[in-house]
């Protein structure tokens, strides 16, 4: 039996280099996109919780209406978050289009929110009840699924007909078996940068986020290029076979 080499992924550092290039004359759509992104969440959740638990009580030592606040509160962020779902799956889809070069455009922002909000908001959805119900358990699984199920939004970009609830999801976490490690050790690699982009009052954040979302996609791209390297040993092992 023929033994053939395993694929060999790149360095943290020669993912962000990567990115970086990929990024190259595209600084200014992607952290527009990111600053729209990030502006709309913060709104979106002010005015759902406004609109659902209105103002906080005048008086902190009443206990039962600061629970009564609480509870509205935390419905209003669920609200929140849900409504803006489609606008993280287009904000991430954006950096895949970028590297495909398949013409990124702003507008693609909104991409989750057109023809395909069925499936954007069904496999999302999924995808954060199984990370929460996994977190429920214990929080060291509940982060292990959650770089399992990483790639998910990227999986649906590759093939938008097949690939959408479970199965984007699956597909994500074969692609993400025995790899986890190499994503988590990449994300560690930005940690430097995010305390950077804190400094400056927190805007620095909108130039670190699209870098390293980057970089994610380049990670995507090695994924990708491994289970087609897999796949031909394995049509070569059968010939030999034969």
């Amino acid at each position: 039996m023929t033994e053939f080499s395993k694929f060999k992924f790149a360095t943290s550092k020669e993912y962000r280099d990567r990115a970086w290039k990929t990024l190259d004359n595209k600084w200014g759509l992607m952290i527009g996109a990111c600053v729209v992104y990030i502006l709309i969440g913060l709104i979106v959740q002010l005015i759902t919780l406004h609109l659902i638990a209105g103002s906080a009580p005048s008086d902190i030592t009443d206990q039962e209406a600061m629970a009564t606040y609480q509870i509205k509160g935390n419905l209003a962020s669920i609200i929140a978050t849900l409504l803006i779902l489609p606008l993280g799956y287009g904000f991430m889809g954006m950096f895949f289009d970028l590297k495909r070069e398949w013409g990124t455009k702003f507008s693609n922002l909104f991409e989750g929110y057109g023809k395909r909000i069925v499936p954007v908001y069904g496999t999302l959805l999924l995808q954060g009840i199984y990370t929460i119900l996994w977190t429920l358990l214990l929080v060291i699984p509940g982060i292990i699924k959650s770089y399992s199920y990483a790639m998910t939004i990227f999986c649906m970009k590759e093939d938008p007909q097949e690939a959408n609830y479970n199965e984007a999801i699956e597909r994500s976490m074969m692609i993400m078996e025995g790899n986890k490690m190499r994503l988590f050790l990449l994300d560690l690699s930005y940690l430097g940068w995010f305390i950077l982009g804190l400094i400056p009052c927190g805007l620095g954040l909108f130039f670190v986020i699209p870098y390293w979302y980057a970089a994610r996609m380049e990670f995507y791209e090695d994924l990708m290029a491994e289970l087609k390297y897999n796949e031909e040993c394995e049509q070569m092992e059968k010939l030999k076979m034969q």
